[in-house]
C-alpha cells in the first residue's frame, strides 16, 4: 500500500471538498490525488503520457524567425 499523509483544510475549503466529491461520486482521497497530480503535471514532473491522460497537453511553442524588416513572422508593426 501506499504511503499516508496527513492533510489540513480549513472549514469552508473542506465542505466544499465533500460536496464536489459527493457530486462527483468519488473519494476525497482520489479527488486531493489528482489535485496533486494536475499540479505535478503542470510543473513538468510527469511525462507527456500522464499529462495526456490527466487532459493537460504541452503546448507547442512556435518556432520565432525574423523577417527582413526586423520582425518576428506574425507580428504587425506599430507606427
Amino acid at each position: 500500500m501506499a504511503n499516508q499523509i496527513v492533510v489540513r483544510f480549513d472549514p469552508r475549503t473542506l465542505t466544499v471538498l465533500r460536496k464536489v466529491v459527493e457530486a462527483r461520486g468519488e473519494d476525497v482521497s482520489d479527488l486531493v490525488r489528482r489535485a496533486v497530480k494536475i499540479e505535478l503535471a503542470k510543473l513538468s514532473y510527469l511525462s507527456p503520457e500522464e499529462k495526456k491522460a490527466l487532459g493537460i497537453y504541452a503546448p507547442t511553442i512556435p518556432s520565432i524567425t525574423k523577417s527582413e524588416g526586423g520582425q518576428k513572422q506574425g507580428e504587425t508593426e506599430v507606427v
